[in-house]
């Protein structure tokens, strides 16, 4: 009998797609890997045209982003610098301030002293609101009033003082001007913020990693079919048995009852052989 052995099965052990297998399914495996090769080449590439676009918006997004930031610290810089200038001019104002307040100050105190005294002498009844604007006159109400003096024969006066000489004795104002305080610097306009593409723009995700090396599995070689050969045994040999030779009169006994059976043996042959032709006719 023959005997064929057949190789294992590895359809249900290896199926398509990674890890991949060559040998028993070579060229099924490799055709995975070629195909799943060829699809992370594609999006490689086109991660690589999204990743240089991205790329350039961003240079031009953190160019405008540091030219804004150079405007807007120049602006500060040229505040700060003016600002500073403004504060140096206002403290000479508060000190030409100061010794202009002095001044007035020591003016209508004059003014006041010499004022009391004429109103006095003449009568004049001088307001309250007089005195609370400097106690002087200005140039045109001084020359507005006139002075009417009566005078005797010696040329001396008679008495009764006129009202009006009393107005032209009054001081007149030369108070100095007061100091103007330096306007205070306006703030210079920030820079309208650059244009950018975008709050900063995305950067592209990478494709997943590439697919793995194939793994090469060895052909599996064809086991040859082996025909067992029977092993012959060799009959043992029997040895013959030592038959004793019969008596005289036995032994025509066993001549004549084989004869007998010869022919009676020859008869039904012979009878077996008319009979047939008989029957088929």
């Amino acid at each position: 009998m023959a005997y064929v052995f057949l190789p294992p099965r590895t359809d249900n052990f290896f199926p398509a797609g990674p890890p991949y297998l060559s040998g028993l399914r070579g060229l099924r495996g490799l055709g995975d890997y070629a195909a799943d090769l060829a699809t992370y080449k594609h999006a490689m590439a086109l991660y690589e045209t999204a990743y240089k676009v991205w790329s350039n918006k961003k240079k031009k997004y953190d160019a405008a982003l540091i030219a804004y930031g150079d405007q807007v610290k120049s602006i500060d810089d040229a505040w700060a610098s003016t600002l500073d200038a403004y504060k140096k001019k206002y403290d000479v104002y508060l000190l030409l301030y100061a010794a202009y307040g002095a001044q007035v100050a020591s003016i209508k105190k004059a003014n006041t002293t010499k004022s009391q005294t004429i109103n006095s002498s003449y009568g004049l009844n001088l307001p309250k609101s007089y005195f609370d604007n400097g106690a002087c006159l200005t140039q045109a109400q001084h020359d507005s009033y006139s002075c009417h003096t009566v005078k005797g024969l010696l040329g001396v006066g008679l008495g009764g003082a006129d009202p009006g000489c009393g107005y032209r004795l009054l001081p007149i104002c030369a108070y100095p001007t007061a100091p103007t305080p330096p306007a205070y610097p306006t703030k210079p306009a920030y820079p309208a913020k650059p244009k950018s593409p975008g709050s900063p723009p995305t950067a592209p995700k990478a494709p997943a990693a590439p697919p793995p090396t194939p793994v090469v599995v060895p052909v599996a070689t064809p086991v040859p079919v082996v025909t067992p050969v029977p092993v012959v045994v060799p009959a043992p040999v029997e040895t013959p048995a030592v038959v004793p030779e019969p008596a005289p009169q036995h032994a025509n006994m066993v001549r004549n009852g084989l004869l007998l059976v010869v022919v009676l043996g020859g008869g039904y042959l012979v009878y077996r052989t008319l009979k047939k032709p008989k029957a088929a006719a």
